[in-house]
C-alpha cells in the first residue's frame, strides 16, 4: 500500500496544480497546528494500492487523514473541492490523478471521536521504521 500523501504530494509539485492557477500551499507554524488538532472532524482517505487502486476496505486507522475542520460542512465543502480540482483536464491527464479522483470519492468526514479512528491494539504496538 502507498500512501496517498505521498503520491498528490509529487502530482502537486509537478507543476500541474500551478498550471490551472491553484494556490501554492500555506506552511503553518507548530503553534497553529496545535492549537487546529483540538478540532473536531477529519476527511478520511483511503490510501493507494499499487498505481492503480485504492485500499477502500482497509480500516479507517489506516487511511490519510486531513484537516482538522471545525465543523462536518467544512470538511464536505474541502473533499468536494478535492475532487473538483482532480477532475479538472490537464495536459499531462495521468493514472496517478485518476487514482487519487477514486480515493477522494471514497473519502469520509468523521468526527475527531469517531472509535474507527482508534488503531487496534496489533497497530499500536507495532515497531515503526
Amino acid at each position: 500500500m502507498t500512501p496517498l500523501v505521498p503520491a498528490a504530494t509529487k502530482w502537486w509539485q509537478s507543476g500541474q496544480a500551478r498550471k490551472i492557477g491553484a494556490r501554492s500551499k500555506t506552511r503553518m507554524k507548530l503553534r497553529h497546528t496545535a492549537a487546529l488538532a483540538l478540532m473536531g472532524w477529519y476527511l478520511m482517505v483511503p490510501p493507494f494500492i499499487g498505481s492503480t487502486g485504492i485500499a477502500d476496505q482497509e480500516p479507517i486507522s489506516a487511511w490519510q487523514r486531513f484537516g482538522p475542520y471545525n465543523s462536518e460542512s467544512d470538511c464536505t465543502k474541502s473533499k468536494s473541492k478535492w475532487q473538483d480540482f482532480l477532475k479538472a483536464p490537464y495536459a499531462d491527464n495521468d493514472t496517478s490523478q485518476e487514482q487519487a479522483l477514486m480515493a477522494f470519492q471514497k473519502a469520509l468526514c468523521v468526527s475527531e471521536n469517531d472509535p474507527r479512528l482508534e488503531k487496534p491494539p496489533e497497530e499500536k504496538n507495532r515497531p515503526t521504521d
